[in-house]
């Protein structure tokens, strides 16, 4: 059963076109009354709805419940925080469980970085439905960087990230950290920018320094002592560049073999591998063990790996079928790049919060969803005219009887019922009010109309900037900024902490003074005169009368 105020707004948008249509056809004898009926029974209380919504007493009866929330968010990086953070409250506060919340978008690329940064911070795992890009995988990236270096000329910036890259074992050219400081520092004193004339120029111009012990100019910082002596560096780097560096001229199933022997196995897949890869040290990479070296990010890393080595598949398959010859490694690596930045890669999570694109929830049912994107050009997308055939031609040339069809077919408002319909108790639309650019971003006529039809109830908005409550903190990093404001309690409240905890005293005026309680009980009871009474004379400072 769909929450009224979510069957309201589906019952307000689309029932009636849904009727009007069926009133309009009825005495054709195409579609029958009973399609309405059979629809509106599935969902009573659309039904009473759309009756009101006829019935303008009935409708001012009606009340907006608290079951559809509103959040205008300064940028798409904020309101996928603030859509985020909303739906760990459902799943915290409400008791849902991650499958039974889901978070929308007409298009979710433009959000799936700040989802993932976001979802990682709040410690949600995502369950990004549809795949994510292999290209933007860190892993694949430094693995495509690495195999571009013969292709470009060996320059400088991308060589150096190879030997830091934590995805690459360098044991068999023994590269170290140290070795990539070093080589840093070398190629910056010889102005390396690309090319292995370069490259091999430096290490020269290095070494004639050390030997004649040439003084470096202002912008040069010398190597600490004895560094790079003896360490064979220059030998490293041949080496380096002889085990990356592919044949000149090959087939495409030459080259996919050279990329394999480079990654390595994987030798947790099976025995077998474990053992092959032990009696084969140096023959790769071994990008999957580094890949599986950090828990947190193995299964996206492996994941992604997978899937690269199937887009290596693919290229011999179509190199099969269409006989293709030889080519340079240049012309390889381009059909490479290419095949990667059209690919995806699914992580396999066994439970977590689903996102999705508004055609790919198609189906689907949550308790809870945030449907984000609700801004002018973005939900609805805006629908261009056929640049070589507009449409008033088209309508001309289908009253002569030719069988062309219109290209705005206006189907946002289903994509958008669609939308909305996808949760049944609990609904937040966000949206950006600030464009990429700084300028302001007008609303989207949906989100205009269900505001209307939802009593324009006000909405929150969020910047940056704005605090917020520690109740509302959905990680460490958010708890921690919205106690800023009680930042001097809680200063207050550890000094005196470490202070009770703290065996010494950090001065005269601190310590423990259990031992002179006694003492100060008995010199503080009845009748006790303290000096400086005594050098006042009475309690009220009038002199004593002598006793007697």
């Amino acid at each position: 059963m769909l929450s009224s105020a979510i069957a309201h707004i589906e019952a307000a948008l689309f029932e009636p076109v849904i009727a009007r249509s069926v009133l309009s056809r009825k005495d054709t004898g195409t579609v029958r009354d009973e399609a309405i009926s059979s629809s509106s029974e599935t969902f009573p209380e659309a039904r009473r709805l759309l009756q009101a919504e006829a019935c303008p007493e009935e409708r001012r009866d009606r009340r907006p419940r608290n079951d559809i929330e509103f959040i205008e968010a300064q940028t798409r990086s904020v309101e996928a925080r603030a859509a985020l953070r909303w739906l760990k409250a459902r799943i915290v506060r409400d008791g849902l469980s991650l499958n039974d919340v889901a978070i929308l978008a007409r298009d979710l690329e433009p959000y799936r970085p700040f989802l993932e940064e976001t979802a990682a911070e709040f410690g949600i795992p995502l369950n990004v439905v549809g795949g994510q890009p292999l290209a933007e995988n860190p892993a694949v990236a430094a693995l495509l960087s690495l195999l571009s270096l013969p292709a470009s000329d060996w320059p400088r910036r991308p060589l150096l990230d190879a030997w830091r890259s934590p995805y690459f074992d360098w044991i068999g050219q023994a590269i170290t950290p140290a070795h990539a400081a070093q080589l840093d520092e070398i190629s910056r004193q010889g102005r390396v920018t690309g090319g292995l004339e370069q490259w091999r120029e430096a290490f020269d111009l290095w070494e004639k320094r050390q030997k004649t012990g040439d003084e470096l100019e202002e912008d040069e910082s010398p190597l600490s002592p004895g560094e790079g002596q003896g360490e064979g560096v220059r030998e490293k780097f041949e080496s380096f560049v002889d085990a990356i560096t592919p044949p000149s001229t090959a087939t495409v199933r030459q080259y996919v073999a050279f990329i394999e022997t480079l990654i390595g196995d994987d030798p947790f897949s099976s025995p077998f591998l474990r053992f092959q890869n032990e009696g084969n040290e140096g023959g790769g990479m071994n990008v999957v063990v580094c890949a599986r070296a950090n828990p947190s990010t193995a299964g996206r890393d492996v994941e992604a790996l997978r899937a690269f080595k199937d887009v290596l598949r693919g290229l011999v398959l179509a190199e099969s079928a269409l006989n293709t010859g030889a080519l340079d490694y240049a012309a390889f690596y381009a059909d490479l790049r290419g095949a990667v930045e059209t690919a995806t890669y699914f992580v396999k999570v066994e439970a977590g919060v689903p996102a999705a694109s508004v055609l790919e929830a198609r189906g689907l049912s949550f308790q809870a969803v945030a449907l984000m994107g609700l801004s002018e050009g973005e939900f609805p997308r805006q629908e261009r005219e056929d640049v070589f055939l507009r449409e008033s031609d088209r309508t001309m040339l289908r009253e002569r009887g030719l069988p062309l069809k219109t290209r705005l077919h206006g189907d946002e408002a289903t994509f958008l019922y669609q939308a909305v319909t996808r949760a049944r108790q609990k609904l937040l639309l966000t949206r950006p009010y600030l464009a990429q650019d700084g300028q302001p971003w007008e609303p989207s006529p949906f989100w205009d109309e269900i505001r209307r039809l939802n009593g324009n109830r006000p909405t929150v908005r969020v910047r940056p900037e704005d605090g917020l409550e520690p109740a509302e903190a959905a990680s460490p990093v958010e708890w921690r900024e919205a106690a800023r404001e009680f930042d001097i309690h809680m200063k207050k409240s550890v000094e005196a902490l470490t202070a009770r905890l703290n065996p010494r005293a950090a001065s005269i005026f601190e310590g423990d003074v259990s031992e002179l309680a006694a003492r100060r009980v008995a010199g503080s009871g009845p009748g006790v005169r303290h000096p400086h009474e005594e050098k006042r004379g009475g309690v009220d400072g009038a002199p004593e009368s002598p006793r007697g």
